[in-house]
């Protein structure tokens, strides 16, 4: 079991400290994440910056997609036909086909 002495003495003192332990792993671990800890508080405040603009995009790529589907349907309004023609103008002839069907 580490004890606190053991802690204290690697954090404040670590280069003349030999742990009565008997893995060393653990210590080169903590020794090495105090030795590179800007690097280590970098990439995990990256990470978190990364997180949040990825979130964020999503977010609003899904609130922009919906408004605009909002904004298009009340355009619309109670819109129940479409007319279609390849010509480019609407003809009598038509007008008076689509009269008789409504």
């Amino acid at each position: 079991m580490i004890k606190v002495k053991h802690i204290y003495n690697l954090i404040f003192n670590y280069s003349n400290f030999s742990p009565s332990w008997g893995d060393r792993g653990g210590f080169f671990v903590l020794k090495t994440f105090i030795h590179y800890f800007r690097q280590n508080l970098l990439v995990a405040m990256g990470v978190v910056v990364s997180t949040a603009v990825l979130t964020g995009a999503l977010i609003i790529g899904d609130s922009v997609r919906y408004s605009l589907e909002q904004s298009t349907f009340s355009r619309l309004g109670e819109t129940t036909h479409l007319v279609s023609v390849t010509e480019r103008y609407l003809r009598q002839k038509m007008a008076t086909e689509i009269e008789t069907i409504n």
